[in-house]
């Protein structure tokens, strides 16, 4: 896959907090697990056999995920394990032992050395033509060395194929930079100690686990969940720049508004060469990040290469003191469309969030109360396509701006127990017409308040005829807004129940 803007980088430059190192035992897995297990909505109805083979065939698959390094031959037994070895499974992780996937661990070392003999095979001017993307929508493993070498051409075929639609660099630096993710990852396998390389194939085991109880449960390093909460809180600390690695430095793809690295005067197509007098060309950009983050107000002395209009380039040293960061375009958007003697009000939300100091229901709350002020509002056009969820409170607090006093939404937990949450306002903020906009990526919490309001008859929906269908609902243990800082051992988030609209509605695969 080719990621034009690493995305990601946004996240991990400007963490919330310094993530901890993990730190992983047996004993830890067996803790958490069995936690999450009891938690969960239906964790008590799949058998132990069930989630044994689930867990070692998801355990492969994240090893493994394009399934361009182990051959069919070298995992079959896991593959398709027979119930002897189910029971050893069972036996084993009650006793806190888990020799098992250490052995399929082992394996993917070895296919590791194999797939880079077999790159060195891989003849760029001799790739197959007319490869198609279907090919590799459920690939199966391959069952030869042969086999393998054709789906690496065949993968490679597809990447430059793609390349050439976007090209923005020359090819040989493209296939670099391929090259330099693959092997740093492969690295992360190999290269780390020996007490690293224990937390990372725990951490994979309990990844596995979640994952056979159902695609919403998961567990999380203690970066990634640290990530997970920005995600929550659109709220972050660090300089504001989203980065590429180019190889010989770090390039600014785009800059945050007012944030530091806007108020420091960084342009798009800075380099960074250098983090507080280190070098960081030729490092992976994850490590590269850990030297530019930080704390809120601590400082950070950044090496940068500029290019002018006349291609000459400079070098300059630059101080930047960190800061707290709203990533306000991926909260939300509004906008007045006049109609008539008033406006229609358009908000547009792209997730439901909650920090401190701001909430989406709060932001949309002033949004509208805005609107009464200074126009006459006619109507709200309020948009949650590709809106994917949130904070289930927050979906009540929305709901709660359109709707007079009652029964927002009902949840319905792994014990049975069914909670009401209702609005405890005493009249809505805006009671005009509603329109929501939805469409196939809709999902959870903006489902709740489409659903909601429709049952209401507060809103018209309009969009795809049918939304993501996610009804249920999750609890993560990171949940303290206030001081959240991830565990060393990880965080995880489960699947409690079901939530059902004022109707007795689920859009559960609805």
């Amino acid at each position: 896959m080719i990621f034009r803007y690493i995305l990601l980088i946004i996240t991990c430059l400007l963490s919330i907090l310094d993530a901890k190192t993990l730190v992983l035992t047996e004993k830890d897995v067996k803790s958490k697990a069995l936690d999450i297990l009891k938690a969960h909505a239906s964790g008590k109805s799949i058998s132990p056999v069930t989630l044994a083979e689930r867990s070692l065939k998801n355990f492969i698959d994240i090893l493994d995920p394009s399934k361009s390094y182990f051959i069919e031959s070298d995992i079959q037994k896991w593959l398709y394990p027979d119930e002897v070895l189910l029971h050893e499974l069972i036996n084993a992780f009650n006793s806190e032992n888990f020799t098992i996937f250490e052995e399929i661990y082992s394996k993917m070392l070895l296919s590791i050395e194999r797939r880079n003999e077999i790159e060195k095979k891989i003849d760029l001017k001799y790739l197959p033509k007319d490869v198609s993307n279907e090919e590799f929508q459920d690939p199966v493993f391959t069952t030869s060395e042969r086999e393998l070498l054709e789906r690496l051409q065949k993968i490679k075929a597809i990447q430059l194929k793609t390349f050439e639609k976007i090209a923005d660099e020359s090819r040989d630096t493209f296939i670099k930079r391929l090259d330099k993710r693959r092997i740093t990852r492969e690295k992360e396998l190999i290269s780390t100690s020996k007490e690293e390389k224990k937390s990372l194939m725990m951490s994979y085991i309990l990844k596995a686990f979640c994952r056979s109880l159902d695609a919403h449960t998961n567990y999380f390093t203690p970066f990634e969940a640290e990530q997970f909460m920005v995600q929550v809180q659109q709220k972050l600390s660090g300089i504001g720049a989203i980065l590429r690695d180019n190889l010989d430095g770090f390039t600014i793809m785009q800059v945050v508004d007012k944030s530091p690295a806007q108020n420091a005067n960084l342009k798009i197509g800075d380099k960074i060469v250098a983090v507080n007098k280190e070098n960081v060309i030729g490092l992976e950009i994850t490590e590269a990040v850990e030297l530019i983050r930080g704390p809120s107000g601590s400082k950070v002395n950044l090496t940068i290469i500029r290019e002018e209009k006349n291609k000459e380039s400079y070098k300059f040293d630059l101080e930047l003191s960190r800061g707290e960061i709203v990533l306000e375009e991926s909260r939300i958007e509004k906008k007045i469309e006049p109609f008539g003697d008033g406006i229609i009000g358009y908000v547009r939300l792209y997730s439901f969030y909650q920090d401190q100091q701001n909430s989406s229901a709060d932001d949309i709350r002033k949004i509208l109360e805005d609107y009464k002020k200074n126009y006459k509002l006619k109507a709200v056009l309020l948009d949650l396509r590709s809106n994917t969820g949130g904070l289930l409170p927050q979906a009540v607090e929305v709901c709660s701006l359109f709707a007079n006093k009652g029964i927002m939404v009902s949840i319905k937990d792994n014990t049975g127990n069914v909670q009401h949450l209702r609005n405890t306002q005493s009249k809505a903020v805006f009671d005009g017409p509603v329109v929501i906009l939805t469409n196939k990526a809709s999902a959870s919490a903006s489902e709740i308040v489409a659903g909601t309001l429709k049952d209401y008859g507060r809103a018209i929906i309009i969009g795809d005829e049918t939304t993501f269908g996610k009804g249920s609902f999750q609890t993560f243990t990171l949940e303290n807004l206030k001081n959240s800082q991830a565990n060393s051992s990880g965080e995880y988030k489960v699947t409690r129940g079901r939530y059902y609209t004022v109707s007795g509605k689920s859009p559960q695969l609805v």
